[in-house]
């Protein structure tokens, strides 16, 4: 029942493990993806060069005009009017197409910013960092380091979850307001306290089951076979077999073994 129990458990830990491995990959690969999203819609792509071209048109027509009136090839009355009138028809012209250049970025924005193209780029570095500190934070955790390494990763989370907030929720008009920067960071305090203590838990409750599966596999290797084939060549032999350990030894090992491993 023990092997069973073992067995049924490495194999969830293992496809636990894959799973966890691919979540982690994505994360701290995620900034690479954004290279398969283009920066600028090709509409964008396509529309950039008109408003050129429309602007040199502009400057070419006046320039005509300017040189026709220096020749003497038109009055000053139609000099005048011909200029106002080109003026204004290239001022709605490229009006028109400033508008239509705004209107396509709207709508390959995303979240605020310019494309998904630079918004997962962003994201995904912040998730890598993300991802370091928590890590760090765990391991000081384990490893009992000193307060000071522990401060150092909750200050990482606590900047990381700043900018979460900021990518998902917000855009980059914001960030002029003292009052949204205040929020901002007494929010990503408040979730990094949150994160410590999370990370703190799960570090707990790893810590005991792995304990505890470690004492199962002691039972298994060492107390369990110590004891029953003393018992054993006892109830064959009629006779202690010859160990530097006794009987009652193994039992007293095998109790404290116990209490250690469900002390928490």
């Amino acid at each position: 029942m023990t092997e069973q129990l073992m067995t049924k458990i490495q194999t969830k830990s293992k496809i636990l493990g894959v799973v966890k491995g691919i979540v982690v990959y994505l994360i701290i690969s995620m900034s690479l993806f954004h290279y398969f999203f283009d920066a600028k819609s090709e509409e964008q792509i396509d529309h950039i060069p008109k408003y050129k071209i429309e602007a040199i048109k502009r400057d070419f027509s006046i320039d005509s005009l300017q040189q026709l009136f220096a020749n003497n090839s038109i009055t000053k009355n139609n000099y005048l009017s011909q200029y106002s009138i080109t003026k204004n028809y290239y001022k709605k012209s490229l009006k028109k197409l400033s508008n239509r250049r705004k209107h396509l970025a709207r709508l390959h924005s995303f979240r605020g910013r310019s494309s998904f193209h630079f918004w997962l780029s962003h994201f995904g570095i912040i998730s890598l960092a993300f991802y370091f500190c928590c890590k760090s934070l765990y391991n000081d955790i384990v490893s009992g380091s000193t307060y000071k390494h522990q401060l150092i990763a909750v200050s990482g989370i606590i900047i990381c979850l700043f900018w979460y907030t900021h990518l998902l929720f917000l855009t980059q008009k914001d960030f002029n307001s003292n009052k949204y920067i205040g929020t901002l960071f007494i929010c990503a305090v408040f979730s990094s306290v949150f994160t410590y203590f999370l990370v703190k838990h799960y570090t707990y409750k790893d810590d005991l089951i792995l304990k505890q599966l470690s004492f199962i596999e002691r039972i298994r290797t060492i107390h369990y076979p110590s004891i029953a084939v003393k018992a054993k060549y006892a109830e064959k032999y009629d006779k202690s077999l010859i160990s530097e350990n006794r009987v009652e030894d193994d039992v007293k090992e095998f109790q404290d073994d116990l209490v250690n491993s469900t002390k928490y």
